[in-house]
Parts: C-alpha cells; structure tokens; sequence
C-alpha cells in the first residue's frame, strides 16, 4: 500500500503541473504537449534529487523546463529523421527526452563527470611535448 504522505504529494505536483503547463500555453502560445512534455521532463530529475536546496532544485527544474520547450523542435527533427518515422509528430517526446538529459548532463558536468572519464583521468587528451 502506497504511503499516503507520498502519494498526497504526488497528485499535488501532478496537479500544479498541469495548472502551470496550462498557463505556460495560455501565455506563451506553446503547444501544451510541449509545456507539459517539459514539465515531465524535468520532473524525472526533481523526484530523484537528494541533498539539494529548494532553490537549487527549483532552478534546476526552470533550466530543463526552458531547455524541453526551446529544444523541442531541433530534437523532435533529429529524432523523426534517425527513426525514420514520418506519421506523427515526435515533439512532446523529444521535449521529455531533451529536459530530462539536460538538468541530468547539467548535473553530472557540475559534479565533476568530465573528469571521471578514463580518456580525461590517464591524460591522454593534453599536450606531452612540453
């Protein structure tokens, strides 16, 4: 049985989601597939966010946000031509994918994941002729 703290809090986040999503649309005239695909998007991060303040949780959620709805369309061409799928289009999709990845890849660089490459760690990308 779900605990009910978590699942009260769920259905709100889902709730205020689709409100925010709805002005987003209202507002700035984007298509409300790609306000609400951004808002799951970004979602994916936040629910597993550990050890952050809420500012930086919120200004993380605002970045993939602004990154699904502006990335959209750029992703969704690129994903319609590698899977060669012509029938619908793949604009909610591509904002879910592209939010997600970029508060992920954004987090990841932040917390240092260059340099836990093995290409970066054995040195192989600097200059030995000094």
């Amino acid at each position: 049985m779900a605990e009910p703290l978590s699942t009260g809090a769920t259905t709100t986040v889902a709730g205020w989601g689709i409100v925010t999503s709805a002005l987003v649309v209202f507002i700035t005239s984007v298509d409300y597939s790609i306000a609400f695909g951004a808002f799951a998007g970004s979602m994916c991060f936040i629910v597993t966010a550990i050890n952050l303040k809420r500012r930086q949780i919120f200004g993380y959620f605002l970045f993939g946000y602004v990154a699904g709805v502006f990335g959209a369309g750029f992703v969704a061409d690129k994903m319609e031509v590698y899977l060669d799928y012509w029938e619908k289009p793949l604009d909610a999709l591509a904002t879910v994918v592209i939010s997600a990845a970029t508060v992920q890849g954004y987090f990841w660089l932040k917390n240092g994941g260059v340099s836990k490459l093995p290409f970066v760690k054995n040195g192989l990308g600097r200059n030995h002729d000094q």
